[in-house]
């Protein structure tokens, strides 16, 4: 598949962010002070922006001028992942109460956390907006949401099997505006 015009922009840095706490659906304010890196030339207007409706990213659209976005779209299913028991809850504490959840320092991406929502999940959720950007590769789309949401969402495109190894090579920056038209077809 070939994209020109697909933007990926994860919000902000939070609180959760800063203290190594596991947020997933539970919303943390973001850091004051920060703004959105932008990689891309001045002139770029977005004809539409596809939003998590979670106030993190929110607030970090917010930063973008309105003459920038034609159109701002706030879809459920860019929400980040349900982590179920361990949302609010530290890294280190997620990681001594539920190891079998982890690969590594990180959460397994094929880890069913209690409570929580799939790996699996995420993709037929996720479903809905691949077919939009897959109708509408004439405009230019950006979609401001979550770390693991722009992940399965990258993958999906590019017809890439989710696997740990995959998941520990691709990870998206806070408040970075990055054209991932660029990055279609490469293999992870």
């Amino acid at each position: 598949m070939f994209l020109t015009s697909l933007f990926f922009l994860r919000h902000l840095k939070t609180i959760y962010n800063r203290d190594n706490i596991i947020s997933g659906k539970e919303d943390s304010e973001i850091l004051s002070g920060q703004r959105i890196i932008n990689l891309l030339p001045t002139d770029i207007k977005f004809d539409v922006v596809l939003c998590s409706p979670l106030k993190r990213c929110r607030s970090t659209l917010s930063l973008i001028p309105n003459d920038y976005m034609l159109s701002i779209k706030y879809m459920n299913e860019l929400s980040e992942r349900n982590m179920g028991v361990l949302e609010g809850i530290s890294r280190a504490e997620a990681k001594a109460k539920y190891p079998f959840l982890f690969c590594g320092s990180k959460i397994g991406v094929s880890a069913d956390t209690p409570n929580g929502e799939s790996i699996y999940e995420v993709q037929k959720r996720l479903e809905v907006i691949a077919n939009y950007i897959n109708v509408n590769q004439d405009k230019n789309i950006l979609i401001c949401s979550h770390n693991q949401i722009m992940k399965i969402l990258y993958f999906t495109l590019n017809g890439i099997l989710v696997t740990n190894d995959a998941w520990q090579c691709i990870n998206f920056p806070n408040g970075v505006l990055i054209n991932v038209s660029d990055w279609m077809n490469l293999q992870v």
